[in-house]
């Protein structure tokens, strides 16, 4: 349970790796978390705004082809 899994790879978002890590019962962060993360700090760092991450989460989504979704878990 104390195990965290991250993998970088966003397409798909549960590698096998991942896949793998879960089911052994570790905590996962999939690539395309992690790429909405960094988004959004930039964002903040050259904009000064803080950004919504719904926002980038559906941006995220709709350009890797995913069905939108009304609430992204985290």
């Amino acid at each position: 349970p104390s195990c965290l899994a991250v993998d970088v790879i966003t397409n798909p978002r549960i590698t096998p790796f991942l896949r793998t890590a879960s089911e052994r019962g570790c905590r996962v962060v999939d690539g395309v978390e992690m790429l909405v993360q960094l988004a959004m700090q930039i964002f903040e760092q050259w904009t000064g705004i803080r950004p919504e991450e719904p926002v980038f989460q559906r941006a995220v989504a709709s350009a890797l082809g995913e069905a939108p979704s009304p609430a992204v878990a985290r």
